[in-house]
């Protein structure tokens, strides 16, 4: 009687087991449909943000370096990508050295490796036209107050930009930042540049009437990375100063 007993208790302990893990399953299952799935939406943001934030700082700390230690002057940098023959056009700069000291991502200089946003960082309800894969590098835009200010290209600041995201990730960046009491609902034209690949950085700084970060909103003002409401066809845009001139 006791050894049947015994086999009685843990068949019991068992099934109480197997109920409670079928709960745990039920409840997870129905977290992930329902409240829950805002949650993982808001840490995947977060990680993209991340991701994001991390390649600006390197970006901008190797151009440092190159600054520092390789006497790279504002209009050497180069951000040409393999195979460094000129076939990458968006970025080949006559300026550079041809040791390659000054390019970011040649082992030579900066040795860094060009990376494309997070996958699907875009805002998938843009056409296709308007949205790019890779960041861009443009010496056509100044931030006010991030070093002199003027009406000529002589003030550009050099700087990486990401645009077309959605105003999710553009929160997601700012409260990275500690911007999140910034006011991403005004929109800050910035016109006279468009975050495409046709003004990308080739070793001089144009002027553009208008582009100016901090121009029409007060919050961007001195302000060296932030996200940013371009306009409606534009969506928003991240921006990271890497140079101040």
């Amino acid at each position: 009687m006791k050894r049947f007993s015994e086999t009685g208790n843990v068949l019991f302990l068992i099934l109480i087991a197997v109920i409670l893990f079928g709960a745990l399953s039920f409840t997870v299952a129905q977290m992930m449909r329902g409240g829950n799935a805002e949650y993982i939406g808001e840490q995947q943001l977060s990680l993209y943000a991340d991701e994001v934030l991390d390649y600006a700082r390197t970006v901008r700390q190797t151009i440092q370096v190159l600054r520092i230690s390789n006497g790279c002057e504002d209009d050497e940098i180069s951000f040409e990508r393999t195979p460094f023959d000129g076939s990458d056009t968006s970025y080949v700069n006559s300026n550079s050295p041809s040791d390659f000291s000054c390019h970011v991502f040649h082992p030579s200089g900066g040795g860094i490796s060009p990376q494309t946003p997070p996958s699907n960082f875009n805002d998938p309800a843009l056409s296709s036209s308007q949205q790019f894969g890779n960041f861009v590098f443009t010496g056509k835009v100044q931030v006010e107050g991030s070093g002199s200010d003027c009406a000529d290209a002589s003030c550009n600041d050099l700087i990486m930009l990401l645009g077309y995201l959605t105003e999710n990730q553009c929160v997601a960046i700012n409260e990275k930042l500690g911007r999140s009491d910034f006011d991403i609902t005004i929109t800050d034209p910035v016109s006279g540049v468009e975050p495409g690949n046709d003004d990308t950085f080739l070793g001089t700084y144009d002027y553009a009437a208008g582009a100016i970060i901090g121009n029409a909103i007060s919050d961007y003002v001195s302000v060296a990375n932030a996200c940013m409401k371009r306009n409606p066809a534009y969506g928003y845009m991240y921006y990271q100063v890497l140079i101040a001139r």
